[in-house]
């Protein structure tokens, strides 16, 4: 007998291209931008918000996913890094906020005096436990996120 055979929508699957260049570029971006949204959200409400860790991380996770469409594991360790620096830098850029508000200092002459050292100072004073929580989740996020899920075999039609 002649059994019919399956049909499967490769379609999808043909157009597809890795682009870590592209993803690369889009995850540096969205942890900026993550990272200036925290820094707004928290002086201008003066309360350092965890959550907003977790945003970064969905934040880099869906642009890299979308700009790279990549199914390997190097997206999720991507996703994972550029979220774990746009939190980090969340932080240091809240206080170098609150500095420049404080001071009536320019935010970005503030910045531009910040070396290497004083970034770790700045991180180290103001770590509290629960960040490595809201670090967690930002992580975990951004890797999961980064990575396109491979797409499901479908079952034959019913006959």
């Amino acid at each position: 007998m002649n059994q019919p055979q399956p049909i499967i929508d490769t379609s999808s699957l043909a157009s597809r291209d890795d682009n870590l260049p592209l993803a690369l570029v889009g995850g540096l971006v969205a942890a900026a931008v993550g990272a200036a949204l925290w820094a707004i959200i928290t002086v201008a409400t003066g309360w350092q918000i965890g959550w907003m860790a977790v945003g970064v991380g969905l934040l880099v996770g869906f642009t890299i996913r979308k700009l790279g469409n990549g199914r390997t594991l190097v997206f999720g360790i991507l996703g994972a890094g550029f979220a774990l620096a746009g939190c980090l830098a969340g932080n240091v850029m809240s206080e170098v906020g609150y500095f420049a508000h404080e001071s009536a200092a320019q935010f970005f002459a503030a910045l531009s005096t910040l070396t290497p050292e004083d970034t770790v100072t700045i991180l180290v004073h103001g770590f509290h436990p629960i960040d490595l929580l809201f670090y967690g989740f930002a992580v975990y996020e951004g890797f999961r996120i980064s990575i396109v899920p491979a797409p499901q075999p479908q079952a034959p039609p019913a006959a």
